[in-house]
């Protein structure tokens, strides 16, 4: 049996020890431990009265005995309760290697804390194993994806569950493959605001607009893309809420939608309307509609539809 199978099948059956337990443990073996220096002081006290050996041998048994008894009855009792109210706070988890409680599930289902996630090989795509942190279900702050030859390939930001924030990729020789910016979006308040630009000026701003957003994660900001044996950047992409952009100023961070014509704001800076075309009549209905005048108006085709 492996190390790592050891660990479960005693992670299974005693539930968790986590480190608060454990140092309480320790905690009551080094008061027990703190009896032997007095044990021993009542040793050699005893010694110098010249008590025999079998003698003083068989009174320190009985000197030990009813100590070490209660302290292990306190031990045990410590130990059994903290146990059995820690194992009802998750309904699974498992014990890592150092002693860390991983993978947790609550009584309500949802996956909290520490989890290292293990995803097998499958139709031609590479297995990997990621590791992270989980809140109420949702994966929140940083997560790191390995190959399973234990290689750092991916570097991820999560909030709300989606991803935020900078995401980078790697070959398993730690080379940059590509770099992603993402913004999270907050399922308890999908809006944000935005800048309204001038369709004639598109680097003027003329409002700002709340608008909402769909998904869970939107592409903004820059995505770079590096040649995986060089590492050298072949291409820089900009988004602005899932839409392609240009860069407004010096930072990354300053960007602005490329197409400004779906503007919502409603003014007079906004793409109009064609004006319908108005095809004149020929000559010869203008002079029969006046010497019929009591004729129905004849109506000239001009392309258009809705006959």
């Amino acid at each position: 049996m492996t190390v790592n199978a050891l660990i479960k099948a005693v992670g299974s059956g005693l539930k968790y020890l986590n480190r608060c337990l454990l140092a309480s443990f320790l905690h009551i073996l080094l008061i027990l431990n703190l009896h032997q220096p007095l044990l021993q002081n009542c040793n050699d006290q005893k010694a110098d009265l010249k008590i025999k050996k079998v003698n003083f041998e068989r009174t320190n048994i009985l000197f030990i005995k009813p100590i070490s008894m209660r302290l292990l009855l306190l031990i045990s009792t410590v130990f059994f309760f903290s146990l059995n109210s820690y194992s009802q706070k998750w309904k699974s988890y498992i014990i890592s290697v150092k002693g860390d409680t991983l993978n947790r599930v609550d009584m309500k289902d949802l996956k909290q804390g520490p989890w290292v996630v293990h995803v097998n090989e499958l139709r031609g795509e590479r297995g990997y194993e990621e590791e992270g942190f989980f809140v109420n279900n949702k994966k929140d702050g940083t997560w790191r994806k390995f190959s399973l030859e234990g290689d750092l390939i991916a570097v991820e930001s999560y909030r709300w569950g989606g991803k935020d924030g900078k995401s980078v990729y790697l070959t398993t020789q730690g080379n940059p493959i590509r770099e992603e910016s993402w913004k999270a979006v907050n399922p308890d308040n999908p809006y944000d605001t935005v800048n309204v630009y001038d369709v004639n000026n598109p680097d003027k701003v003329i409002a700002k607009q709340v608008i909402k957003l769909e998904g869970y994660s939107l592409k903004h900001g820059p995505w770079k893309y590096y040649d995986s044996f060089s590492g050298r950047l072949e291409k820089t992409e900009y988004w602005y809420f899932d839409k392609p952009a240009r860069k407004t100023g010096i930072d990354d961070d300053e960007l602005a939608p490329i197409d400004v014509t779906n503007n919502e704001n409603g003014d007079d800076t906004a793409k109009t309307e064609e004006k319908k075309k108005v095809v004149p009549k020929p000559k010869e209905v203008i002079e029969f509609e006046k010497a019929k005048p009591g004729k129905k108006k004849i109506r000239v085709r001009d392309g258009s539809t809705g006959y």
